[in-house]
């Protein structure tokens, strides 16, 4: 996956969180605003109405009458003028024993459940007025209830929620068209902004790979005055200032390589931890040209043991170190070796001489003085 794909991926996803957490919290925002004003409009109401409904009618006592919600609905109140023209607003009357007598929609009171334990009721009687929203038991939609307590009995407004539920719905809907062409338009500039930001970014990241891999000719070409162009101005620079100094290690490399190419003394270079670097032809006769190779171990490139414990000294004690060695490959090879510390442990010279035919001459002297020397005794 490219990383314009994920830049837009990352920025579409991160929206529509916003979007959804915004339109959770402002639906849930906008219904309470909306249900807070309609109480307090239900509330004025009902108390304009409390006026124009006369005290209900003698209810008869429940010790005698055997259903005390048969009542002579001639003697309660009508209901239906006192609403009449209120669309979608009901108004019941309800006793102390939690029953309605008299509903402005219902003429038969007596189907309709007990209203005692209704949390507006309780509300209404404990403090004087009463709020909820729930369910019609038997309307079987949404309604707010408030409710008012009037000499004993509880005077209660519904109102029905439906169209406040349309209206909600249809603001729903609205939103999400408006957060569906927002994500798109989002979406869009995202791209935009991805072939502005991203593929300068993708230049040079792709020119510094290819830089990365020893490739310095290339240079990076962009276009504009923002600030992806002062940067790719900046890496070209820095590249010709590289390919430069390469340029340069490079042909001081090669006349190092040909002076100790031209060199009959074996010379090798170490690094720090002993493996080898740089070595010339006599070096390399001296040994197996086969298996020496760059960041070899110098106990792996070297065959005599007494070089082997030289190295080591001047490794760990960096002080120079003069002998004379023999070359197991070589059979009696004779070289003299001086090996000396480079830097602050930065690695060890090594140069050999051959002097096998000094050391040939200088025995047969020695031998040749021994027999003399018998034969005069003899």
């Amino acid at each position: 996956m490219t990383t314009a794909v994920r830049f837009r991926l990352v920025l579409g996803a991160a929206l529509c969180i916003l979007l959804v957490s915004g339109f959770v919290w402002g639906r849930r925002v906008f219904q309470d605003v909306l249900l807070d004003r309609l109480a307090a409009g239900m509330r004025d109401l009902l108390v304009l109405v409390e006026r124009l409904v006369p005290d209900p009618a003698r209810v008869p006592d429940p010790a005698r009458v055997p259903d005390a919600r048969t009542v002579q609905t001639g003697r309660m109140p009508d209901l239906s003028g006192v609403v009449a023209g209120l669309d979608g607003v009901r108004l019941s009357i309800i006793d102390e024993a939690g029953f309605v007598i008299a509903d402005s929609l219902i003429g038969n009171t007596g189907i309709l459940e007990n209203h005692r334990d209704r949390s507006e009721v309780v509300q209404a009687r404990s403090s004087g007025w009463g709020l909820a929203v729930r369910d019609s038991a038997s309307l079987k939609y949404r309604m707010m209830y408030v409710a008012m307590s009037r000499n004993g009995y509880v005077l209660r407004l519904a109102r029905d929620l439906r169209s406040v539920d349309e209206m909600l719905a249809s603001g729903e809907r609205l939103a999400m068209g408006a957060g569906f062409l927002l994500v798109v338009v989002f979406l869009a500039v995202s791209t935009v902004l991805a072939r502005i930001i991203v593929r300068p970014l993708a230049a040079l990241s792709s020119q510094a790979v290819r830089w990365g891999e020893g490739e310095y000719g290339g240079r990076i070409s962009l276009s504009g005055t923002d600030e992806t162009v002062t940067l790719a101005a900046a890496f070209n620079t820095m590249a010709g200032r590289v390919e430069g100094l390469v340029a340069s290690l490079r042909a001081e490399k090669h006349r190092l390589e040909s002076t100790l190419s031209t060199m009959t003394e074996a010379i090798a270079v170490l690094d720090g931890e002993g493996r080898l670097v740089l070595w010339n032809d006599a070096f390399a006769a001296g040994f197996s040209p086969a298996r020496l190779g760059n960041g070899l171990p110098y106990y792996e490139a070297l065959d005599s043991a007494d070089l082997v414990r030289a190295v080591d000294a001047v490794i760990q004690g960096g002080q120079p170190v003069r002998l004379e060695a023999e070359l197991p490959r070589r059979h009696e090879t004779r070289v003299e070796a001086q090996l000396l510390p480079l830097g602050q442990s930065e690695g060890v010279l090594l140069v050999l001489w051959d002097i096998t035919e000094q050391y040939a001459y200088q025995r047969m002297k020695a031998e040749f003085a021994a027999n003399a020397s018998h034969e005069l005794k003899t």
